[in-house]
């Protein structure tokens, strides 16, 4: 039952009562540990109590790892997204990133495009790739680029972008990154192409290039239950 609890909502939902309850697991060890610690000092054999206490002890300690590990790695990014909501016929020329923030699914235009030719990758460790995403005709610069499509390691050098499904022509659609702790390289790879290529980026958005963004949130969801 508390694994359960780690894994889904109520940890997303109610924190705070999610660890209240982890708290009340290890309170029951500690009180059959308390009662096994009287019945050795009235010199009685070995009890359940004891067994118990041991039982609950690593029960409770496996699903707050277990729970955290699946939570944090599935089913936190479900019900992120959950959160956020779609938005339709996004036009890359002119939405600006400030009008984007409260979207978790985007699915574009006819003619968007991810221009691979002004894509750039940042080496830290890992290597940081971005693409444009555009809908202007090839060859011609638009006067600003808000969305970005990122990936790590994905990019064979820095200017050959090969992440996510940047080869299915039928792609028109992104899922909002929300690895907070990757966007600042990510933010250095986009400076560099702006100034590789002389283009603008005043609040750039990264996001996943994917075909089908409802079927990849369900996805976390689904690996959620099979773990």
């Amino acid at each position: 039952a508390l694994f359960w609890v780690m894994c889904f909502d109520w940890h997303f939902k109610y924190p705070t009562f999610t660890w209240a309850l982890m708290s009340s697991g290890f309170g029951l060890t500690v009180i059959l540990g308390v009662i096994a610690y009287a019945r050795k000092l009235a010199d009685r054999d070995p009890s359940w109590y004891t067994f118990g206490a041991g039982s609950f002890f690593i029960a409770t300690a496996l699903a707050i790892f277990l729970g955290e590990m699946v939570f944090w790695t599935c089913t936190e990014h479900y019900y992120r997204y959950s959160d956020l909501g779609a938005l339709p016929a996004v036009n890359p020329g002119k939405y600006k990133g400030e009008m984007l923030m409260n979207a978790g699914k985007l699915y574009f235009t006819g003619g968007t495009r991810l221009d691979i030719a002004h894509s750039m990758g940042f080496k830290h460790g890992d290597m940081y790739c971005v693409a444009p995403i555009s809908n202007v005709p090839e060859g011609t610069l638009a006067p600003n680029y808000d969305l970005w499509a990122i990936g790590k390691n994905c990019c064979t050098h820095p200017h050959k972008y090969e992440c996510g499904e940047w080869s299915n022509p039928h792609t028109r659609s992104a899922l909002r990154s929300t690895d907070m702790e990757d966007h600042p390289y990510y933010r250095l790879a986009v400076q560099q192409a702006e100034a590789a290529y002389g283009i603008k980026s005043n609040h750039p958005v990264f996001v996943i290039w994917t075909q089908d963004p409802a079927d990849a949130v369900h996805e976390y969801l689904h690996d959620g239950i099979k773990f």
